[in-house]
């Protein structure tokens, strides 16, 4: 008595959704959806005279209890003033600490160059 083997295809559909609010300049409230989704197919294989009926299609959804805000904020002009001056000041702070390598790698050079120990 031979096996025979019995094929059918499934797919299976995942679809996520999370409530997702845009709030722009001018207090207008957008509301949407952001979405996922996954998609996966397979061979369903039965020994024996057992088929299934055919091929599957499943899908699933799940929508998320948390909603996403998305809101538009202008930062106000004194941090941007702030940000500037913590750059050029750290600027200043890296260029005084290279220097004072360099000035004082020059004083030794220049002290072992006097007492004549430089090679």
């Amino acid at each position: 008595m031979k096996k025979s083997h019995h094929l059918a295809l499934s797919h299976d559909y995942h679809l996520k959704l999370v409530p997702t609010s845009f709030i722009d300049q001018n207090k207008v409230r957008t509301d949407s959806f952001q979405y996922t989704y996954a998609h996966q197919s397979f061979l369903m294989v039965t020994p024996g005279g057992i088929a299934p009926r055919g091929s599957t299609v499943i899908f699933r959804y799940e929508v998320s209890a948390l909603e996403i805000r998305y809101r538009y904020t202008r930062k106000p002009l004194y941090h941007l003033l702030t940000m500037m001056c913590a750059i050029v000041g750290g600027i200043f702070t890296v260029a005084g600490i290279i220097d004072r390598v360099f000035f004082n790698v020059h004083q030794v050079l220049r002290k072992k160059i006097q007492l004549g120990k430089q090679s």
